[in-house]
């Protein structure tokens, strides 16, 4: 960095996402230093100026560059291919007259009622749900995907249990939590950001698969019952539907057929019933066409 290059001071601001409008960006200038804060979870970042426009991280990965209107003012920062657009007018929402740890509980109280309504399995519960907690503008933008995202949780996970809270900022109304699946090696890890009513204003979720938490049973006689005691716990939630051989050596060791092939009319699942496997081909595909490479490289 040249010591020529002017302080960008007129930089400061908030910038609102070109996409997700309840996501702020707020930039704080020090010097020929940037103080970036994620106004939606409180998370923060400084960055050093480069040019006359540009800053970036130490490492140099995490890049932004401001751009000017024709009145050669800032309106606007591009970070990757976002253009976040300059909102003057934009204050803040503030959580006034709650101690942290009240802002705690209540954070804590909304994530178990979401956890509820994605355990009860039921599109009435989990349309009742967003109705009593999701603000007016989330449930709008979000009414016709999210009790699909939550019966998703649940078909991932079979239901979950706590795990923990990851990250929780007291001023931004916002925490983060994990709970694992009751059945299977999934984790569900979530945020939420609250407004002033303590609706929820902001969601984001996702489930994701955690090789730390597998079982690793000692004897197979331990895995076929593993194996067995999850399949039908599955079953049982309707979860799983289909049928699961293992076999060794060319013996068969475990079946298992559950559910329905078709649900109107209801035909169960057979030991013969046939699947669309659909992509599923693709590795069987891929791993003959590596046994002949490898079977052409060793002649």
């Amino acid at each position: 960095m040249q010591p020529s290059i002017p302080i960008l001071k007129s930089a400061e601001g908030y910038y609102q996402h070109p996409q997700i409008k309840e996501l702020y960006l707020k930039m704080v200038v020090s010097g020929h230093k940037l103080h970036q804060i994620r106004e939606w979870d409180g998370r923060e970042l400084w960055l050093v100026q480069q040019t006359a426009s540009d800053f970036s991280d130490a490492g140099g990965k995490y890049k932004l560059s401001f751009s000017r209107n024709n009145s050669n003012a800032i309106d606007a920062v591009t970070i990757g291919q976002e253009v976040w657009k300059k909102i003057p007018a934009y204050v803040p929402e503030k959580v006034t007259g709650l101690h942290q740890e009240q802002v705690r509980a209540i954070l804590d109280e909304q994530a178990d009622k979401l956890i509820q309504a994605i355990n009860a399995n039921s599109l009435a519960v989990r349309e009742k749900y967003l109705q009593d907690n999701f603000s007016a503008a989330l449930q709008s933008s979000s009414k016709n995907e999210m009790p699909a995202r939550m019966l998703a949780v649940y078909r991932s996970t079979g239901g979950v249990k706590y795990l923990k809270n990851i990250y929780f900022n007291a001023d931004a109304f916002f925490g983060e939590y994990q709970y694992l699946s009751e059945d299977l090696n999934n984790v569900y890890e979530f945020s939420i950001k609250l407004d002033k009513q303590q609706k929820v204003k902001l969601y984001n979720g996702r489930v994701f698969f955690n090789p730390d938490l597998m079982r690793k049973p000692d004897t197979e006689k331990t895995l076929l019952a593993n194996l067995d005691i999850t399949l039908k716990q599955l079953a049982q939630k309707d979860v799983f539907s289909g049928t699961v051989m293992l076999a060794k050596g060319g013996q068969v060791l475990y079946k298992y057929t559950c559910g329905s092939a078709t649900k109107q009319p209801d035909l169960k699942n057979t030991a013969d019933t046939r699947f669309n496997i659909g992509s599923m081909n693709k590795m069987f595909t891929a791993v003959g066409v590596m046994q002949l490479a490898a079977k052409r490289a060793g002649q």
